[in-house]
């Protein structure tokens, strides 16, 4: 247990540093990389990806691997990460840096994405298109920390936890490209084919026939009904659209196993979001297609239009895929 009489109260300029040393000509810094408020994802400590400086032409910031970025404009969005690399960073930012003997350099990254802070952060947001964050603000705000040596040992646990969810995200992404390899044989190939035959979608097997969704399922896109958010009766009932469920109501139009297919603002790219089935109750608006697979399993065709790479977009007249009986 933590002993809080041992905590103190300190203003975060006390303890950061907000640096600003400026990079006028990024693609002629000699540093590769670029951080903008796009490379910073929501409630993530760690920077996934990067952007190259030779695409940035405005003035921007340094930062040290080390540092810390926090995104000052749109504040609510909680983006704040630690950066493993020398880089270059968005002036939409702010790059600090633990400063002074009251604080813990790993200790920091996990204070900056408490609720404490975004409270605090929220609180001190200017605007209201694009709200942002001044330091001189930021650097007067009180915060309540523990000692050095407990910081140590939160930080411990709590970076402990983070390296466990890295390991996890790692493995996902090793079985991801596993699985996608493993469907692109099964869904062209098959399981034990020997003969195969040539159609205009390409080489399948000779068992195999070429057929339609319309051919294979029932079109339910007459009972879709969309509810703006203003007329929607807050409920338990899944609410769903292209990608996936966007809200939750009071009453249901479907209530059985179906396949929906994103009308518009899917991914229609190779192994993209372009299906998913629902299996509950549930309202679906129109941004996405309601199937009820009839003559195919439900969870194959799923797979299948998620394997497809379609720049036209998907509907039942124009999507033909290659199926077994």
């Amino acid at each position: 247990m933590t002993n809080k009489n041992k905590w103190i109260k300190v203003k975060f300029g006390e303890i950061v540093q907000n640096i600003t040393d400026r990079i006028d000509k990024p693609s002629e810094s000699g540093l590769d990389y670029y951080i903008g408020l796009d490379q910073l994802d929501t409630d993530q400590i760690r920077i996934k990806r990067f952007a190259s400086t030779s695409d940035v032409e405005a003035t921007k910031f340094l930062c040290k691997k080390g540092d810390i970025i926090f995104g000052k404009r749109n504040a609510y969005l909680r983006k704040v990460a630690i950066s493993d690399r020398d880089a270059v960073v968005s002036a939409h930012s702010m790059v600090l840096r633990p400063f002074g003997e009251l604080i813990d350099s790993k200790f920091l990254p996990c204070l900056l994405q408490s609720s404490t802070f975004w409270k605090v952060a929220h609180s001190i947001s200017e605007g209201s298109m694009s709200p942002t964050i001044k330091w001189k603000n930021l650097s007067k705000q009180n915060f309540t920390i523990p000692s050095v040596e407990e910081q140590k040992r939160i930080a411990e646990l709590l970076w402990a936890i983070e390296d466990n969810i890295e390991k996890t995200e790692k493995m996902i992404e090793v079985n991801e490209k596993l699985k996608k390899g493993l469907l692109n044989e099964l869904l062209t190939k098959g399981i034990g084919h020997k003969k195969f035959k040539e159609t205009e979608i390409g080489e399948i097997p000779e068992e195999w026939d070429l057929v339609k969704i319309d051919e294979i399922t029932e079109n339910l896109d007459s009972k879709r009904k969309p509810i703006t958010k203003s007329e929607r009766e807050s409920g338990d009932i899944p609410y769903y659209g292209a990608t996936g469920q966007v809200d939750s109501v009071k009453d249901y139009i479907f209530d059985e196993e179906l396949l929906l297919v994103g009308e518009d603002c899917a991914d229609f790219s190779s192994f993209g979001n372009t299906s998913y089935i629902i299996r509950e109750k549930s309202w679906v608006n129109n941004h996405a297609h309601v199937l009820r697979c009839t003559k195919i399993n439900v969870i194959f065709l799923k797979e299948a239009l998620n394997f497809l790479d379609s720049p036209l977009g998907l509907t039942p007249q124009l999507a033909a895929i290659t199926l077994t009986n």
